[in-house]
């Protein structure tokens, strides 16, 4: 008898959910189940610290490719909580206003003179994230924005400047696709991440040992790919070790950039972070 009651119980729950999606569907109202990514500006801790590890060498090779003149280092904004999505995509249209001005208007994201991105200032860049902001729908389903919400959001304000938007995945499977990721950067166009819990990797390095400090953040966040650096270390018995690391702007403003290892010949390199990860074009 108690079978047939949660059989029954369940059936109930099941015929409420199809209901209650076919009531939102009917009023237009679009409900999003997706991860949220965003954390709140008011945090004492968006990250934490550690000094990781040093690695002692004799010579050392560095592979290493970014985009043009890198990417801006706009930060989160304290009257926009959860809103890492806006800021993303305020960096990647900061980059791409750099040959298309008409995406920020009145105002140039890019100083020629010495080739290199402005950073925020105190009309322009707020608004631009605002704008991202209600566009993205940040905090209206959920904490954060989805991954659909962040693209539908970014594509809308290109295309509402008269720009072409595109994406495409560079992930295969559950990991980061080197290959996929290497090619996006060395065509110019950064690549926008969406991540779980990841580790940040600062490398402070001296003629023969490099220091890695690692700070670790928490909260699911969406951060911008603009570089690829690939090391190899050697000692007398020749390489003993090469990692691989994706170069980023995360959005804060006190850590404004920094690595992500995704490859390492030393140690397992998980990709369990990454939920999703798009190159970006604007045309």
């Amino acid at each position: 008898m108690r079978i047939k009651a949660i059989t029954k119980k369940f059936g109930e729950i099941v015929v409420w959910l199809l209901l209650t999606s076919f009531v939102f569907a009917t009023l237009g109202i679009n409900i999003n189940f997706e991860t949220a990514y965003g954390e709140s500006f008011s945090s004492t801790q968006l990250y934490s610290s550690y000094q990781a590890e040093t690695i002692s060498f004799t010579k050392r090779e560095i592979e290493s490719s970014k985009t043009a003149s890198n990417v801006p280092t706009y930060f989160q904004l304290s009257e926009l909580d959860n809103s890492c999505g806006a800021v993303a995509g305020a960096i990647i249209i900061g980059f791409y206003d750099r040959y298309f001005e008409e995406l920020i208007p009145n105002y140039s994201s890019y100083l020629a003179v010495i080739d290199r991105y402005k950073g925020n200032d105190n009309t322009y860049i707020p608004a631009l994230m605002q704008e991202l902001y209600t566009l993205m729908r940040i905090n209206v389903d959920d904490l954060g924005v989805s991954m659909q919400d962040c693209m539908n959001g970014l594509g809308q304000y290109v295309r509402s400047k008269n720009r072409t938007f595109g994406y495409s995945s560079i992930k295969t499977s559950n990991a980061i696709n080197e290959n996929s990721y290497v090619a996006s950067i060395n065509a110019n166009k950064p690549v926008i991440l969406f991540n779980t819990s990841t580790e940040l990797y600062k490398i402070s390095n001296t003629s023969s040992k490099d220091t890695l400090v690692v700070s670790t953040v928490a909260n699911n966040h969406v951060y911008v790919g603009y570089g690829y650096v690939k090391i190899k270390y050697y000692n007398s018995s020749g390489n003993f070790r090469t990692d691989t690391y994706m170069q980023v702007a995360t959005g804060f403003s006190g850590l404004s950039s920094g690595y992500i290892r995704i490859g390492s010949t030393a140690t397992t390199v998980s990709h369990d972070w990454s939920i999703y990860g798009y190159s970006v074009s604007i045309s």
